[in-house]
């Protein structure tokens, strides 16, 4: 699980790519896929 502004969501390694999803019940919600450099971005 992530924190901060991505709590509750998941997030998966391929490479140097980064996957973040959320599970609700049996469905799983893809929400970023990113270079890992700017996949955790947090806005200011």
């Amino acid at each position: 699980m992530l924190s901060h502004n991505l709590a509750g969501m998941r997030s998966t390694h391929v490479g140097n790519w980064v996957i973040i999803y959320l599970v609700e019940g049996d469905v799983v919600v893809l929400l970023n896929l990113d270079h890992h450099d700017r996949a955790y971005f947090r806005p200011r």
